[in-house]
């Protein structure tokens, strides 16, 4: 199989793109005084690769028809939900400033829930082609990213005691703060299987035709003719060489054997041809003879 080109294309792009955006808004978070605080270098590494894997490479994914109708769905249920809590969660960050852990927390259990659900019940069989695989990956890494998220949410908002709303809101963990040192810690250590994952399923896309494409069968094997059917049923030899049914065989057992030479053009194909030809009866050979025996000799009665 092969995804759509148009997919192949757009992938690289975006996973170039967002990565760019994040290490844009990890130095500008950094370098001023900004709404929600610095951010260390491990969550902006998560942030980049939510943005990208959720609200990104998700609805791609979803769009192609390459992929099986089962993942399609769990993949097009999340973005669509997910990109409606994004702008929601964006409007309550830096225009309301009224964002609490707990509706993120709220919304990620719900996200596992539709995942989880169209995984179990959305139609399509699994076939273990290369589409299956893609999309049981990626469903597998959205799976583990939003237990993770959920588990970042938690601790987060125990650490900062609900601080955060208002013009003074804490929204990110910093590298510098020692009350974040755990989480970025924790943080950076599950960022590494998760970007593996997300660079396995971009690979795979990519490299999608080369991967689907199977070897030919009985590659590099010269083609046999079928056995002749006289030949088939021929008996042994009486020097006892095989049976030319049970060489003709032996390929379509495994065994590998070898052809049996030509007879040679010599002495014996003119020795075959020469053979005397067979005696008459000796019945046949009696009444010969009587009969040569009762003509008669020149100068019979004797000769002058």
């Amino acid at each position: 199989m092969s995804f759509h080109p148009a997919i192949r294309l757009a992938l690289p792009l975006l996973v170039v793109g967002v990565a760019l955006l994040g290490a844009f808004f990890h130095r500008r978070q950094n370098a001023r005084r900004s709404l929600g605080g610095r951010i260390s270098p491990a969550k902006a590494a998560w942030l980049t690769f939510a943005v990208l894997f959720w609200l990104g490479v998700c609805p791609l994914l979803a769009l192609d028809p390459a992929l099986p109708t089962r993942w399609r769905w769990v993949l097009g249920l999340f973005a669509a939900q997910f990109w409606l809590r994004a702008l929601v969660e964006l409007w309550m960050l830096y225009v309301s400033k009224s964002w609490r852990p707990p509706y993120g927390i709220a919304h990620d259990a719900f996200s596992i829930g539709v995942v989880g659900g169209a995984a179990l019940l959305a139609p399509g069989a699994w076939t273990g082609g290369l589409g299956d695989l893609v999309g049981l990956g990626a469903t597998l890494v959205l799976l583990a990213s939003l237990v993770a998220e959920t588990g970042y949410a938690v601790a987060f908002h125990r650490l900062v005691e609900g601080r955060t709303t208002g013009e003074d809101g804490v929204w990110f963990a910093d590298g510098e703060d020692p009350r974040f040192s755990t989480l970025n810690r924790i943080t950076a250590a599950v960022n590494v299987p998760l970007w593996a994952g997300l660079a396995a399923l971009v690979l795979a896309v990519l490299a999608g035709p080369a991967l689907g494409r199977g070897p030919a069968p009985d590659a590099g094997r010269a083609p046999t003719a079928a056995p002749d059917e006289a030949a088939r049923r021929a008996p042994a030899t009486d020097d006892g060489a095989a049976r030319p049914a049970l060489a003709a065989d032996a390929p379509r057992r495994g065994v590998a054997t070898a052809r049996a030479p030509r007879p040679a053009l010599g002495a014996p194909a003119l020795t075959a041809t020469l053979r005397p030809l067979p005696r008459p009866p000796m019945r046949e050979r009696g009444e010969r003879e009587a009969e040569r025996g009762a003509r008669p000799t020149p100068n019979a009665g004797g000769a002058r």
